[in-house]
């Protein structure tokens, strides 16, 4: 953990938990609208991927 990963646009993306916490678009996700506007403004893939990590979630949640 700690390493860069690149996304399809070949940016680097840190998978540090040491953020820097001065990015002004760096705020949290508060309600459903603000999500749903979050995912819907990824790439296919991307929603794809966030459909199976919810779909993971709620699966393990029901399992508790």
């Amino acid at each position: 953990m700690g390493q860069p990963i690149s996304n399809q646009n070949k940016t680097t993306v840190s998978t540090a938990s040491d953020r820097e916490s001065n990015d002004p678009n760096d705020k949290p996700i508060r309600n459903l609208k603000e999500f749903e506007a979050f995912v819907f403004s990824q790439s296919e893939e991307t929603q794809r991927a966030l459909g199976k990590i919810i779909a993971f979630i709620l699966h393990c949640a029901r399992e508790q």
